[in-house]
């Protein structure tokens, strides 16, 4: 379970337990209730594609509510923020391109949802060309 810190810090969080799950060699199950899912089932399965054909509903919980299988006891902050596999950092790709892969290969967007998004676009006569969007917050409480 992510804390309630906004929506792009949960995906971050999400893909620094993948990064930790590869550096370790251990499998990362994702499940449970999402903050800002919008879907109906409580998760992001009517944005993203499932990120495995594996089915995690039927893990075992022991009488704590954990799951019996050894796995990670929750959320850890970064412990190496600059990780990229050495089969890639002997290669020369970079972190940024190391989290650009496996953040975009676990998030793939359903076809309805690109659809949307590309309408959207379209609407707003944005080019379709890539380009980077950067929320700029103008509001946070600080402190």
């Amino acid at each position: 379970h992510f804390p309630n810190h906004g929506a792009a810090a949960t995906l971050n969080y999400l893909v620094i337990q993948l990064k930790r799950g590869l550096r370790d060699m251990r499998p990362v199950v994702l499940q449970g209730p999402w903050i800002y899912a919008g879907c109906e089932a409580g998760d992001l399965s009517c944005v993203f594609l499932p990120t495995s054909v594996c089915d995690t509903s039927n893990i075992t919980l022991g009488p704590d509510g954990a799951p019996e299988a050894p796995v990670y006891p929750g959320r850890v902050e970064e412990q190496d923020p600059g990780y990229v596999p050495l089969i890639y950092a002997t290669e020369g790709k970079s972190l940024l391109w190391f989290t650009s892969i496996l953040t975009g290969s676990i998030f793939r967007p359903k076809p309805a949802y690109q659809a949307r998004v590309a309408h959207e676009i379209e609407k707003l006569g944005l080019s379709v060309e890539p380009f980077i969007g950067m929320q700029v917050r103008r509001g946070d409480a600080c402190g």
